[in-house]
């Protein structure tokens, strides 16, 4: 049903772009800690969890058919998330 509803494919895709994003950043981060980087990860990573927990209340309003309501939300997570991103590769 998801795939067929615009309302829901267009937020759910962008929820999906901020999930991978937030792996690459685990992963990125990681090696940021293995290169001695530990004050560096750790600054980073404190901005990371309220984006986190942002990305999580708009899939649980997706899940409650909201979808047309946090599109733009939604695409500024996944934004936010990949400007972190951004940062981490920086101190790299």
């Amino acid at each position: 049903t998801i795939y067929d509803t615009p309302e829901l494919t267009v937020p759910n895709a962008k929820l999906t772009e901020a999930s991978a994003a937030l792996c690459g950043a685990d992963g990125a981060l990681c090696r940021l800690m293995q290169k001695g980087k530990l004050e560096t990860a750790m600054n980073i990573g404190r901005d990371i969890i309220p984006v986190t927990r942002e990305m999580l209340q708009l899939r649980l309003q997706l899940r409650k058919g909201r979808g047309p309501q946090i599109i733009d939300d939604c695409d500024a997570v996944a934004a936010r998330i990949r400007g972190i991103l951004t940062e981490i590769h920086k101190h790299s």
